[in-house]
């Protein structure tokens, strides 16, 4: 774990910012997670989905976001919105980084030149 954190100074020097993806899906190693400090927490689409479905998960999750906005440098971000509802949602549980359709469809906005 130390070389990937030793890594990803390296790239912080150069400039690179990180992004903990789909928080809320799958395994994650919070003791990992403490030391790397990223720029932004992405809350996964499921996570979303389970918030506003269920306003005892939503109640749980507001408080795991409220931590999570003074951990991270940057900011959360709530990924795959795709309705008024779930915006309405992450909204009032203060996430104003929002990734998904209902805002637009995916675009390259950069392509690395071919050699």
């Amino acid at each position: 774990m130390k070389s990937i954190l030793q890594i990803a100074q390296t790239w912080r020097s150069k400039g690179y910012k990180f992004a903990i993806d789909d928080f809320g899906a799958g395994f994650i190693s919070l003791p990992f997670i403490a030391r790397l400090v990223p720029e932004y927490v992405k809350l996964d689409r499921m996570t979303i989905l389970d918030a506003v479905s269920s306003l005892k998960f939503r109640k749980f999750l507001n408080y795991m976001i409220l931590a999570l906005r003074n951990y991270s440098k940057k900011g959360i971000i709530a990924e795959g919105i795709e309705t008024e509802k779930e915006l309405r949602v992450v909204k009032k549980m203060g996430v104003h980084l929002i990734q998904g359709d209902l805002l637009g469809k995916p675009e390259i906005v950069y392509t690395p030149t071919n050699r």
